[in-house]
């Protein structure tokens, strides 16, 4: 993409990093990011905000957390994420260098999976049509096997797709989940912790609005990840772009 003047826009122009709301997480002094330890149990110096800055694809990549919801408002950096997400993992696999800044843990990534995790980004609204017309939680392996080879592509390996589940192959994107109609959302939501339930070696994130928008929270395994709101350079970082 160019515009005026003939200047390229690439991904590693157009991205601007996300950072972490608040949760059960902080960063060592070695730089790890640690889950579960309470805020309270922590000295005046470790909460300090300098200390606490989580970016969010520390958070969507650590070993403790496969399966995330990110939550934010319209606009703040969702769909972003995950195309950004997306991006890097392909590249990575293709053997591709990109010059996007990026945080993610490629070990942790990497835990479980006997080759480097494929990357599925599905729009929630779509796969909720989906399971609704299938009428089961159940039928999810079998759409995203149907994703992944679409018809006239030869006969959809499901089993394959589930032994990939099991096996940790893929990290499942899913997008605008708060977008889904809401007699579908139930349904939806059922499937996503059920396969995640069954196969803990697969990676799921998920990104909506906040449940206020939703009147409902996936639940476990699932971790909520809050947005932080974006600081003074974010926003200036944002306009330049």
């Amino acid at each position: 993409m160019k515009i005026a003047g003939g200047t390229a826009l690439t991904r590693a122009v157009l991205y601007v990093p996300g950072r972490a709301g608040p949760g059960p997480w902080r960063r060592e002094g070695s730089g790890r990011v640690t889950i579960d330890r309470s805020p309270q149990e922590r000295s005046p110096d470790e909460r300090a905000p300098d200390k606490e800055e989580i970016w969010l694809d520390e958070l969507v990549s650590h070993r403790d957390l496969p399966a995330v919801v990110v939550e934010g408002e319209a606009g703040t950096g969702k769909t972003v994420l995950l195309q950004h997400v997306a991006a890097l993992m392909a590249s990575r696999a293709l053997g591709q260098r990109t010059d996007e800044e990026e945080h993610l843990d490629w070990d942790a990534l990497a835990d479980g999976a006997p080759r480097c995790r494929v990357p599925v980004l599905l729009e929630a609204r779509t796969l909720a049509a989906k399971v609704a017309e299938a009428g089961s939680a159940r039928a999810l392996p079998e759409l995203i096997a149907a994703a992944l080879f679409p018809s006239g592509s030869g006969p959809t390996p499901l089993a394959k797709i589930e032994e990939g589940f099991e096996e940790g192959r893929y990290l499942l994107l899913i997008d605008g989940r708060d977008e889904a109609p809401a007699e579908q959302l139930a349904l939806l939501d059922e499937a996503l912790v059920q396969v995640t339930t069954l196969h803990p070696r697969l990676r799921v994130l998920v990104a909506t609005r906040p449940a206020a928008h939703t009147a409902t929270r996936l639940g476990h395994p699932f971790q909520v990840v809050p947005l932080a709101a974006l600081n003074d350079a974010d926003r200036a970082a944002m306009a330049q772009r």
